[in-house]
């Protein structure tokens, strides 16, 4: 197992011939029926349509009653990009650019595709097993099929949207936000 979040667990697994991380998403007090049944899916169907090489990519979603499993793309050892900087004791000039480059192109064409990351940090870029790529994880993504000009940024179960040190000022007072300002 990588990682246990406060609702899902994360283990490695195979999508035919390809080395998979298995998500598993436990449905409990977190999520009403209206998330499982319709919304959930219809955002993962989305998210699996993505394609670009500094996002990790759905390979397959399992639908039960009590959880969704998702199976996506294996990137190296699981090695983040917090702790590539915790391991060198921050990171330098070039290679601050060399990750910033990548990560600005995926959130480019999210954008581009009425889409947003809303939780960018370094423990969601995953690095892969030479630590040459970056690539952003699914979990924090939101599309729309009409993006917000400014609106509140609440998530689809009531809360919001990313992890409380990283939060827009905004959000923490309950001001709208902009959702695509990067």
């Amino acid at each position: 197992m990588l990682k246990t979040p406060s609702f899902h667990c994360v283990c490695f697994g195979r999508v035919g011939d390809k080395k998979a991380v298995a998500k598993f998403i436990r449905f409990d007090q977190y999520f009403d029926l209206t998330f499982r049944m319709d919304r959930l899916p219809q955002k993962l169907v989305t998210l699996k349509k993505l394609n670009h090489d500094n996002i990790i990519n759905i390979y397959e979603v399992l639908h039960f009653e009590y959880a969704t499993i998702i199976f996506s793309e294996y990137c190296g050892d699981g090695t983040d990009l917090q702790q590539l900087v915790y391991l060198h004791r921050g990171l330098g000039e070039e290679s601050s650019k060399f990750y910033y480059r990548q990560i600005g192109s995926a959130l480019a064409y999210l954008h581009s595709n009425k889409s947003a990351h809303y939780d960018v940090r370094c423990d969601n870029v995953l690095l892969d097993h030479e630590g040459l790529k970056a690539k952003l994880t699914i979990i924090g993504i939101q599309m729309w099929k009409h993006p917000p000009k400014i609106r509140p940024y609440y998530s689809l179960i009531g809360t919001f949207h990313g992890s409380g040190p990283y939060l827009a000022p905004e959000m923490l007072y309950g001001r709208p936000t902009d959702p695509f300002s990067c």
